[in-house]
């Protein structure tokens, strides 16, 4: 997700900026996949250590939501590991 997206989000909306949550363990582009491919693909990402998300309320933003698979997959993984609530901010549905 793009930084500077994050940074003018965050100060939108009066929240502190945490980008080194979540990161990517794979960089297979998801426009070269199908519909299908991208709602039965693998959890992608790996998160910081727990005590970072853990009881906390987290806010994913994206750039753009055609499946939603990345969040989807992001905020599980953050559920899954402590974190109270997770909301998502998108700018573009395709």
């Amino acid at each position: 997700m793009n930084a500077a997206l994050i940074r003018r989000s965050s100060s939108l909306i009066s929240c502190r900026s945490q980008q080194e949550l979540l990161w990517r363990t794979h960089h297979e582009k998801q426009s070269k996949k199908s519909r299908m491919e991208r709602l039965a693909a693998e959890n992608v990402f790996s998160y910081a250590s727990s005590s970072k998300i853990e009881d906390k309320q987290i806010l994913l933003v994206d750039d753009i939501y055609t499946t939603g698979s990345t969040l989807r997959n992001a905020a599980k993984l953050l559920v899954d590991n402590g974190a109270k609530t997770v909301f998502s901010l998108t700018l573009i549905r395709s």
